[in-house]
């Protein structure tokens, strides 16, 4: 690797500019003071949060993540709402859990998202995530009259955050990384915005619809902006899926076309531009499932959606459905899995008593 490539900088005036150069890395941009996790601790009285955190002790295979709460006391206390949720270690090389979440009620709106991180320091990149970006959302000024566009100009000025803190902690995110899929429900309208593979669906009695996209470096779209920017996409014989490599390099090898951090792969076109959508809730939608991609390795939208709607604790029974799958063909390893599950119809009908 080029020296240059340890010093890739994200440039925080992109996100005004042109097409091909949003979430492009370029090497000098001016010094910014990036927030700090450790300073974000302080909530209003009004936020309830929930939250991974980081772990007193070693964490082991299967194990729940540690959490964090602010507002209540009670680690259940979304149960009531039909709001579950796990997140549990894998079995792979990292010592961490690289997955994180979050679930914040504030003002009768619901903000929940998962962050998949990798690489060496994915766990804190997705750890300075899941704290950040819900915070830098929360705090704008234009929220939640526009929230679309908040949405899409946090992301760029957290990846910016990202890199800069990153770099004051002499920590490099070259070759490490984050998917973020977000969600806020607002009324009766939900908000979606998502970079990389962590997915969301909305079960009803008779369907399923996939509400993000899975950026993968083989979608037209993405596989242009790569090529674009200087970047080779190549398969592999032993994997299902492409992996994106500067040219005549064996780096960085990402498997997704979005994604926070990730210096070099953004240097040749992988971008943090979100995916935005918004969907009206209405009376056929009856879940709503986020996940990491640690849940949808081998189970699909359909059989997900089924435990949703079979479970008493559905984020649990997915998540445990998911390892027996990884481990059934996987010999040794599973992927760390995250998944949150609302109950659409009790969420509301506990909102409305609520008030």
């Amino acid at each position: 690797m080029g020296s240059c490539c340890a010093t890739v900088k994200i440039n925080p005036h992109f996100k005004n500019a042109g097409q091909n150069t949003k979430g492009l890395a370029e090497v000098s941009s001016p010094k910014i003071k990036a927030p700090k996790p450790e300073d974000q601790e302080t909530l209003p009285l009004s936020r309830i949060v929930i939250r991974g955190t980081e772990p007193s002790e070693k964490e082991i295979s299967g194990q729940e993540k540690a959490i964090f709460l602010s507002g209540t006391s009670n680690k259940e206390y979304f149960l009531p709402y039909g709001i579950t949720y796990s997140c549990k270690k894998g079995i792979k090389s990292s010592p961490n859990n690289q997955d994180d979440f979050i679930i914040i009620q504030e003002n009768n709106m619901l903000i929940f998202g998962v962050f998949d991180g990798h690489g060496v320091f994915g766990n804190d990149i997705s750890h300075y995530l899941h704290i950040i970006l819900p915070n830098m959302i929360l705090s704008h000024p234009k929220f939640p009259q526009e929230i679309e566009l908040i949405l899409t100009e946090t992301f760029f000025n957290c990846n910016i955050f990202l890199h800069q803190y990153f770099e004051d902690s002499n920590k490099s995110t070259e070759l490490s990384g984050s998917t973020c899929t977000l969600l806020i429900l607002k009324d009766h309208t939900l908000y979606i915005s998502n970079i990389g593979d962590s997915r969301a669906i909305i079960a009803q009695e008779t369907k399923v619809t996939k509400i993000t996209v899975d950026h993968k470096p083989m979608i037209p779209a993405e596989y242009q902006r790569i090529i674009k920017s200087g970047g080779e996409i190549r398969a592999s014989s032993s994997e299902i899926c492409s992996r994106i490599f500067a040219k005549g390099q064996n780096l960085p090898g990402i498997c997704v076309s979005r994604a926070f951090g990730d210096s070099l792969a953004q240097s040749i076109g992988v971008c943090v531009e979100p995916e935005i959508g918004k969907k009206k809730i209405d009376e056929e939608d009856l879940f709503i499932v986020v996940a990491s991609d640690g849940v949808w390795e081998f189970m699909t939208d359909i059989q997900v959606s089924e435990i949703a709607k079979s479970s008493k604790n559905p984020a649990k029974n997915i998540a445990e459905t998911s390892w027996s799958k990884w481990r059934e063909n996987e010999a040794d390893a599973v992927d760390d899995i995250t998944v949150i599950v609302v109950d659409i119809k009790e969420y509301y009908k506990q909102m409305c008593n609520k008030i």
